[in-house]
């Protein structure tokens, strides 16, 4: 795994020196006043995924000048064996010739690539080139892509007990469900990328459990990695877990880009015992960008300890049941992918369908903040006032409390003082300013020792929220 991760970033350094060497517009020369160039010096397919092929870039020859030129030859280098294609102004093939190019004109080369299966489990480095020829001149498009393996599951019903590991990427084309008698185990480091509108439905068990070097998290998320949609929310529908389905473990598990990364909203109320039953614990959990909501729960019992959850619809809404939050942070910032409208945390002691269902929620250490000024990020959808509301040393931005609840010692309407939170490159870091009135204003919790990164935790006055504050801290 170590070797394969570290390979990986080898071949991105590699293509990021690609880029480095060429990254003004490729000048290809002038003669009494004419010039061609092109609008950029290189094309990179990040991570493509072997047998499949890929969303199409483009760039433009420009003709620069204030006169007709003649471009006579644009072609692929690597010919017809290259795993790249291109087409140019609407013709595929490998080899242009004699093309016109009116002053202050451009025309398109568009490009793909489709690699077949490579003998390595390991990524590998494409590369070729198109060049182009105007008068005595010549010029240069670099094309490179990084090339992955990967298991293709089809969908179907996993029945009896499976193991998801790290060797290749997986790749879920359609919906997968896990029976009543199944486990499905997903070793750490392991990467599983879903199809747009396709999901993981858990109706026996998930045992999900990674660790805290990134080289074995596990990444659950969409399959479509080139930009934007790599960071787009709602580019799979999520995990869902079925009626029968309990003691699911997440540890060290990414969810991105989900509709609802976890939802758990089928279980009878007459069946299921909240008080008895744990559906799913998530630790040391990282879910970001769902469309709706991140955690989306109806008559459930979950534990969450040590979590990050942000930017996205809404970070947890839980319809009756019973919730254990310890040490999570929950942010909703506006960017160009997801805009923060509504509260973090919605909570009602009905199903959502009329049913009256008693809600409990226990919440200690926990952040619970957002840029959307006016709004107030716990809501309470009260319909029989049959709440049990418990927050201890928490941090809320919210000017008017749930008058139902017990908030012992929280933080009202303070900001947090994350290092970092840039919308504009949607780039952000959770982890905490030596300024924040976050750092020392927790209680212990039995069971916790270690935040979210495995370091240890103040045994007497921890951190709020799912990072203990260290100086210098990075992520």
């Amino acid at each position: 795994m170590t070797k394969n991760r570290w390979t990986y970033f080898l071949l991105l350094a590699a293509c990021f020196l690609i880029c480095l060497s060429g990254c003004q517009k490729d000048q290809v020369g002038t003669d009494g006043g004419l010039s061609v160039y092109s609008s950029a010096d290189s094309v990179e397919f990040d991570q493509v995924f072997t047998t499949q092929i890929q969303p199409t870039q483009s760039v433009k020859l420009l003709n620069g000048s204030q006169q007709d030129i003649q471009i006579n030859n644009i072609r692929l280098a690597g010919g017809e064996t290259s795993p790249f294609k291109i087409n140019v102004n609407g013709q595929a093939g490998t080899n242009f010739n004699t093309l016109s190019l009116a002053k202050q004109d451009s025309l398109y080369v568009f490009i793909t690539i489709s690699l077949p299966e490579h003998n390595s489990d390991e990524p590998f480095l494409v590369k070729d080139s198109i060049e182009y020829q105007y008068g005595d001149k010549t010029g240069k498009i670099i094309l490179h892509a990084v090339g992955m393996n990967a298991y293709f599951l089809s969908g179907g019903t996993i029945s009896s007990d499976t193991t998801w590991t790290d060797e290749r990427p997986i790749v879920v084309n359609d919906n997968i469900t896990v029976a009543t008698t199944a486990t499905l185990h997903i070793n750490p480091g392991t990467k599983v990328f879903t199809r747009a509108g396709k999901s993981i439905r858990v109706n026996g068990r998930i045992q999900a459990q990674g660790a805290a070097d990134k080289a074995h998290q596990i990444l659950l998320t969409g399959s479509r990695l080139d930009k934007p949609y790599n960071n787009m929310p709602g580019s799979w529908q999520g995990l869902s877990f079925g009626p029968d389905s309990k003691n699911n473990i997440l540890s060290y598990v990414h969810i991105k880009n989900a509709v609802n990364a976890i939802a758990d909203t089928s279980k009878s109320i007459s069946a299921f015992d909240v008080n008895h039953q744990t559906a799913v614990t998530l630790e040391e959990c990282v879910i970001m960008q769902s469309a709706k909501e991140a955690l989306l729960f109806s008559h459930s019992n979950a534990i969450i300890n040590n979590c990050l959850i942000y930017n996205s619809g809404i970070g947890i809404r839980a319809m009756g049941g019973k919730y254990t939050l310890n040490y999570l942070t929950m942010a909703g910032y506006s960017n160009d992918y997801i805009y923060h409208t509504n509260p973090l945390l919605y909570l009602a002691d009905h199903d959502g369908k009329g049913v009256g269902d008693p809600l409990t929620i226990m919440a200690t250490n926990c952040i619970i903040t957002g840029d959307n000024e006016p709004l107030d990020e716990i809501f309470l959808d009260n319909k029989n006032s049959d709440f049990t509301l418990i927050f201890k040393n928490s941090l809320i931005k919210a000017t008017t409390l749930p008058p139902l609840g017990s908030f012992k010692d929280c933080l009202l309407n303070v900001d947090p003082a994350f290092i970092s939170i840039d919308n504009l490159r949607a780039t952000y870091n959770f982890q905490l300013l030596n300024v924040s009135p976050a750092i020392g204003a927790g209680i212990p919790v039995n069971g916790i020792s270690k935040d979210i990164l495995n370091r240890q935790r103040s045994e007497a006055t921890p951190t709020i929220g799912c990072y203990e504050f260290k100086e210098a801290a990075t992520n």
